[in-house]
């Protein structure tokens, strides 16, 4: 009890420091930000279909999955009724021969589209029919594959430059609870360098005052 009489006005002013600097740390003196500062990040995406080289299919032969025998509704009438002359008869037949055995060759192709309706690809057939069979297909196909490419653009990025800080400090010792109180400015360049000027008073009145300089230490990782 003794001891907080001796030093009520040290402990005062360490109460009113403490209060300072809290309200200090919670904003109550901060100084808005330079908005024109803060990087601005603009991203771009362009995409561009790229063709690839054709790719060919080994030649194979579709297998049949089922076989329906004709309506008679659907065979040309000249073929529906058989001729009792042999020789037109015999001409019916060469015809129906030369067109059951006829090799017909087809040609298709299928165009490919994403989601979004853009092309991304060909596929061509190539298909050889005779006796009513697929006798042989040759596909083939071309891919056109989407590379995305995102383009990120900083502006305003950042960029160091000089900071100035106000604070202030106590000091005591053994014999005195508080010995002096001071105050100062603290300067920051773009080096991270730091100079300082700080004025304060002790408890005896006298007027004391000082400059410092720090220099950053670099670690290596």
């Amino acid at each position: 009890m003794t001891y907080i009489k001796n030093n009520i006005l040290s402990l005062i002013i360490i109460v009113a420091l403490i209060v300072f600097f809290i309200l200090f740390a919670k904003g109550c003196f901060q100084v808005k930000a330079d908005q024109t500062l803060q990087p601005t990040v603009t991203i771009k995406r362009d995409t561009q279909y790229i063709m690839q080289p054709p790719i060919t299919i080994p030649q194979y032969q579709p297998i049949i999955v089922k076989s329906e025998p004709a309506s008679p509704t659907v065979i040309p009438k000249i073929y529906q009724q058989t001729s009792t002359d042999i020789k037109k008869l015999t001409q019916q037949v060469k015809e129906l021969a030369a067109q059951f055995y006829a090799i017909n060759h087809y040609k298709d192709s299928i165009q490919l589209k994403d989601s979004s309706g853009n092309s991304v690809g060909m596929v061509r057939l190539d298909d050889a029919v005779s006796q009513n069979q697929i006798q042989s297909r040759n596909p083939s196909y071309s891919l056109r594959l989407p590379v995305i490419t995102n383009t990120i653009t900083i502006d305003h990025p950042y960029q160091p430059r000089n900071q100035l800080y106000l604070g202030g400090g106590i000091t005591g010792s053994r014999e005195s609870f508080i010995q002096q109180f001071e105050a100062g400015l603290l300067l920051r360049n773009k080096q991270d360098q730091m100079y300082g000027l700080k004025a304060g008073i002790d408890v005896k009145g006298n007027v004391l005052y000082g400059v410092q300089s720090y220099w950053k230490i670099k670690f290596k990782k």
